[in-house]
């Protein structure tokens, strides 16, 4: 498959020097057959909806994404990766149930390609028997990073859940949302309020790390906001949800999710910061 058809992401094949040596000739840098690229290293999920290769034919309210990015795209020899190689994983299998949403999620081609949440019921992933396994494997302490581009369309005082995977219980989950107008992140029954407030319909990066022993860092637009402190994790191994049937209705996400990672490790403020400037053309 020629690297253009998946640019936009960044996820194409891509080599180390290029990303990371300043100092090399210019005509070196700009090598076409290396262009910059999204981190891969510990890359578990990846998901833009801007991409023929993840959306499989999708109507508004009433289709199934069908490929994990980060599956679908071989890792090169000198790039360490734990995803496997080559090997789709079929979110349209019985164990995983990726619909959009029962309640009439809808695609939009805003920026390229997104989905859009109205906050009353709309999900993505909303899983059959709430127990299956989670397709990247963060569990118990795993470190772990979470990228995403996002818009909110309303922001509430009571909160909005944009993304979740685990169980509600004490310490069993990761969930990333918005309290009191503010970011925040919680492993339930366990969780902390960010000092930055996002404004309502402005595309933000959003990016969490997550340490596995409790230690949390939040950036924005791959600029790093501040460090916080929650007991350790040990997150279960529950599918994970977007958007709808998160702990309770009055959680609902409204607005548009344009793509997201994960990795099953602590990106660095390189990275983060690199993530941004590879993706950002499209959004601002």
């Amino acid at each position: 498959m020629p690297a253009s058809r998946n640019r936009r992401f960044g996820l194409e094949d891509y080599d180390k020097s290029f990303l990371y040596s300043p100092n090399l000739k210019k005509s070196a840098r700009r090598n076409p057959q290396n262009p910059p690229s999204i981190i891969k290293h510990g890359l578990v999920l990846a998901y833009d909806f801007s991409e023929k290769e993840c959306l499989g034919g999708i109507v508004d309210g009433a289709s199934n994404f069908v490929t994990d990015l980060a599956k679908k795209h071989a890792p090169t020899s000198n790039v360490s990766n734990n995803f496997t190689a080559n090997m789709p994983l079929n979110l349209m299998s019985a164990t995983y149930t990726p619909a959009i949403g029962s309640n009439g999620a809808k695609y939009t081609n805003d920026k390229g390609g997104g989905i859009i949440f109205d906050g009353v019921g709309d999900g993505l992933w909303n899983n059959v028997d709430a127990a299956v396994d989670n397709p990247f494997g963060i569990t118990g302490t795993v470190p772990s990073t979470m990228n995403c581009w996002i818009k909110f369309s309303v922001i509430s005082s009571e909160g909005q859940i944009y993304m979740f995977w685990g169980e509600g219980a004490a310490s069993q989950s990761r969930i990333y949302f918005h309290r009191d107008s503010k970011l925040a992140v919680a492993y339930y029954s366990n969780d902390a309020t960010s000092n930055f407030s996002p404004e309502e319909d402005r595309i933000y990066m959003i990016t969490w790390t997550e340490s596995g022993t409790g230690q949390v860092k939040l950036y924005v637009d791959g600029v790093f906001q501040e460090t916080i402190t929650l007991s350790a994790p040990n997150t279960s191994s529950n599918g994970m949800l977007i958007g709808a049937g998160l702990i309770s209705s009055g959680y609902d996400f409204n607005g548009t999710l344009y793509a997201f990672n994960i990795y099953n490790r602590v990106l660095n403020d390189i990275e983060i910061a690199n993530n941004y400037n590879v993706t950002k053309k499209r959004f601002i």
